[in-house]
């Protein structure tokens, strides 16, 4: 993804509203190269491209392969949070369609994106189109990502501000990891401790009172859920299922 930044050279006069361009990333396509491999594909198969139903079959699929493989750019439109909004904004069962990255075939769904506004809120329509990362070989777990990092760019204004934001979680997360590993090591923690679950668990107090009511939290509170969160742990709360237990 890539998110163009605003016109450093401001107007003379005040400008509300502000757009980052988000530009999903992607590699070029080969249309030629494409179909021949489609054609190369249908001889594989036992098929003959040269057949009467099949001649223009394999530009077809490319084409069709290219328009799925290419998401749309768009602006994202901010405006300033004037009005002090702080309830969740929620756009629901936006369709979403995509090509598995495992089986080069199509999945269909929805989508519900949402965030909470802080000192800038969204234009409600792009919460739709940011779902276009979905034009891509695709994993659910990696398009909530691309999402969730798109939108973090449109609040901070910065693409590179919302990757270091990411990146300082995902630190926060490795050493947690290490955490646990040494605590299971011990004897204190039960095997197959879910590191992420317990972060969240441990931050989400707090994350509840600075940014959903938005008020100073109690100063024992950060100590108090890290150490509900080590005696849930410990009890066995976070523990992934095994292999044998998911089936």
């Amino acid at each position: 993804m890539t998110v163009s930044e605003p016109d450093r050279f401001a107007p003379p006069y005040p400008v509300k509203r502000q757009r980052l361009r988000i530009i999903p990333g992607r590699g070029e396509i080969d249309l030629v190269a494409a179909e021949q491999a489609v054609a190369d594909l249908l001889i594989a198969l036992g098929k003959d491209p040269a057949g009467e139903h099949l001649t223009d079959t394999p530009g077809r699929v490319a084409r069709s392969y290219a328009e799925l493989l290419t998401p749309p750019e768009f602006d994202f439109t901010t405006f300033p949070n004037d009005e002090g909004y702080d309830e969740l904004v929620l756009a629901a069962s936006i369709p979403v369609n995509s090509l598995s990255e495992h089986h080069l075939l199509p999945f269909h769904g929805v989508a519900h994106v949402g965030y909470l506004p802080g000192d800038r809120i969204l234009g409600l329509s792009k919460l739709a189109r940011v779902v276009a990362f979905a034009r891509d070989l695709q994993v659910q777990e990696r398009l909530t990502k691309q999402v969730a990092e798109a939108l973090m760019a449109a609040s901070f204004r910065s693409a590179q501000a919302a990757h270091a934001q990411q990146q300082l979680w995902e630190d926060r997360y490795a050493r947690c990891e290490a955490l646990v590993e040494r605590a299971i090591e011990r004897g204190e923690l039960p095997p197959h401790t879910d590191a992420r679950r317990l972060l969240i668990a441990a931050t989400a107090p707090l994350y509840h009172q600075l940014v959903l009511l938005r008020t100073t939290p109690d100063p024992q509170l950060p100590g108090h859920a890290a150490t509900t969160a080590a005696l849930a742990a410990a009890a066995g709360a976070f523990t992934r299922p095994t292999l044998g237990e998911e089936s």
